[in-house]
């Protein structure tokens, strides 16, 4: 165990260090080229003052023997790209590369640049970085074109919050955000990345014209997605009213293992971001999962068997949940893998179906799921 921990550490750091490495032979080869770039330019300052001192390289002598300053169409037919891959706060889609190479020393380096996320769901952000791997630069690209995406599409807050009726209204009042302007926000980030998984292959929206080809095809959907995402909070929410009655309803001491688990679920489903935060897939069911803490209580109370068997359940699954989250620091410490972030993501959302199994069976789940089945996906996360 002490080597392998070793070898997921070295691995993290070597991948940091490649990153450092790519970034710094980039910069190093821009600071080169811009020291080309000034030293031509002086020399086509000299020779049109009619000095020779410094001709510009490569240029074709004229009749007199002079070197002609190449044409201005020729200097703008090929401008130097910037090599560092590296900006903040872009507002338009760059052309970016799947990969580029860079000599450093006696290494040739490979690094993938990539958009990335900045500023917030209310204010988004766009930036360039290269990364160490393939896979954490489609991650991060997905995240970043989600975000400039978002930043060509948002609807004013009043454009969305007009279409509620007033139960809509009142539910949503209750949500976690500070206030309805974050909420709106959050679901039009929400929108903004299943459209981009919807409506393109992300990694592949690496120039304008394919950026642009996807805000025309999303700006026709987006604000019906964001309607229908909060369609999905609206019952959540009122799931949630349900599963709070059922906490205030059973005071007894004998429940309190019981309600306590059920509140702390519940929190963990809907904090402030949580509709970002929570997948496409497992959205819509997010009522459902709210909705099995009150049916659990109402058995549990319902007998002292029921009760014994809850606690039971609750510990096999409060178990398979640390594992989860073990299995997920154990990720975090290694390069990251398509793969297993999917499976992790699977597995989670998985036990709440599990939930759904074991303390409200009369609300059913979509598939057979189990707690062999569960442990099953983890081991593929490791």
């Amino acid at each position: 165990k002490d080597l392998a921990y070793l070898q997921r550490s070295l691995a993290g750091a070597a991948n940091k260090a490649v990153r450092t490495a790519v970034r710094a032979a980039l910069e190093e080869a821009g600071e080169k080229q811009a020291r080309g770039r000034n030293k031509r330019r002086r020399g086509e300052a000299d020779a049109a003052r009619g000095g020779e001192t410094s001709p510009t390289p490569g240029g074709a002598k004229d009749s007199a023997g002079t070197r002609a300053r190449p044409s201005g169409h020729a200097r703008a037919s090929a401008p130097a790209p910037d090599p560092a891959f590296h900006a903040d706060g872009i507002t338009e889609m760059p052309t970016l590369p799947r990969s580029i190479t860079q000599a450093s020393g006696t290494m040739t380096l490979r690094a993938f640049p990539a958009l990335v996320p900045q500023g917030s769901a209310a204010s988004p952000g766009v930036g360039v970085r290269v990364m160490a791997s393939a896979a954490e630069a489609d991650r991060e690209h997905r995240a970043g074109l989600a975000r400039l995406l978002l930043a060509r599409i948002a609807l004013a807050t009043t454009r969305v919050t007009t279409r509620w009726t007033g139960r809509e209204a009142l539910m949503l009042a209750a949500s976690p955000y500070p206030d309805t302007s974050a909420l709106v926000a959050d679901a039009q980030l929400a929108s903004a990345r299943s459209l981009v998984d919807e409506l393109s292959t992300p990694a592949d929206v690496r120039d304008p014209e394919a950026f642009e080809t996807l805000v025309a095809a999303a700006r026709e959907t987006h604000e019906d997605r964001v309607y229908q995402i909060l369609s999905h909070v609206v019952r959540a929410l009122e799931a949630s009213a349900e599963a709070e009655a059922a906490v205030r309803s059973h005071p007894q001491a004998s429940l309190a293992r019981t309600v306590s688990d059920v509140a702390r679920h519940g929190r963990s489903l809907l904090s402030e971001g949580f509709v970002s935060a929570t997948p496409a897939f497992a959205l819509p069911h997010l009522a459902r999962y709210l909705r099995a803490g009150a049916v659990r209580i109402e058995r549990a109370a319902s007998s002292p068997g029921a009760l014994g068997r809850d606690l039971e359940d609750m510990e096999r699954i409060l178990g398979a949940e640390e594992e989860i989250e073990n299995a997920r620091a154990e990720a975090e410490r290694r390069p990251y893998d398509a793969a297993t972030a999917r499976a992790l993501t699977e597995a989670r959302w998985m036990a709440e179906e599990l939930r759904v199994s074991m303390f409200a069976q009369t609300l059913g789940t979509p598939n057979k799921v189990s707690m062999k089945r569960l442990l099953g996906v983890l081991a593929g996360a490791r």
